[in-house]
């Protein structure tokens, strides 16, 4: 009992009163791994970080394993897919109108971290 004669409160009343704060945290934590994004624990520096730029006048599709997007006219966009702990090739297929324009082919570096392609320079795919 208290000084004033009243009860002290459970220690689970404390508890319910953090419920709805934790609970909101939790939703706001989930909500930032939304959107498709991928968590890996990996430095970006154990990738090859590729820009790739559309420097043509018509929104193209680019892919590869593990990434799909759009990039809209004379726009750029990063991609960091590849492992760079060896020397490897980066291929990359662009696509208009759902026909294959062409792939890009970059040869990449034990440890290279950034390269850069143009998609104007895309040439047919090899199978």
């Amino acid at each position: 009992m208290t000084p004033d004669g009243e009860r002290p409160p459970y220690p689970d009343q404390d508890v319910r009163r953090l419920l709805p704060a934790a609970a909101a945290s939790v939703t706001l934590l989930l909500a930032g791994c939304g959107g498709g994004a991928v968590l890996d624990p990996a430095a970006l520096s154990n990738f090859l970080d590729l820009q790739v730029k559309n420097d043509t006048n018509k929104t193209v599709t680019i892919a590869s394993l593990g990434f799909r997007d759009t990039l809209d006219a004379r726009s750029a966009r990063y991609e960091a897919a590849w492992l760079n702990a060896r020397p490897g090739v980066a291929r990359v297929r662009v696509s208009s109108a759902g026909r294959t324009i062409g792939c890009l082919t970059i040869r990449y570096r034990k440890g290279q971290q950034h390269a850069t392609a143009l998609v104007s320079t895309a040439v047919p795919c090899r199978p």
